[in-house]
């Protein structure tokens, strides 16, 4: 399997319980713009009755065979965390890569990433 395919076999799970496929970049806040994420970007909104969620908060895609998490300059940054413990913070504008499925902290809401 190429890494290409291998990548696009993850999904994200919002809180609600929706489950968005990883099949292009995904940009996901309470009110994603088209105009803070990579050309192409499927927008994702994620209710947040309390706000801590940045409008556009986080960008989600493969990029040459691997996963990868992009704050979009969120007001509250977010926080990767592995089953095993390992938390990473991922700060205004920064970008890491997910290793493995994981939780992702959004202010007070996390959404799971995992592979389908």
């Amino acid at each position: 399997m190429s890494p290409r395919r291998a990548a696009q076999q993850w999904a994200v799970v919002l809180p609600d319980g929706t489950t968005e496929p990883v099949d292009a970049p995904l940009l996901l806040g309470r009110d994603p713009s088209a105009d803070r994420g990579p050309v192409g970007a499927r927008l994702v909104t994620i209710h947040d009755p309390d706000g801590m969620v940045s409008r556009s908060h986080v960008v989600i895609e493969a990029s040459a065979g691997r996963l990868m998490v992009h704050d979009v300059s969120s007001t509250n940054g977010l926080v990767l965390l592995y089953p095993d413990g390992t938390e990473v913070d991922v700060l205004d504008g920064a970008v890491a890569e997910i290793v493995s499925p994981c939780e992702i902290e959004l202010g007070a809401l996390a959404i799971s990433v995992r592979r389908v």
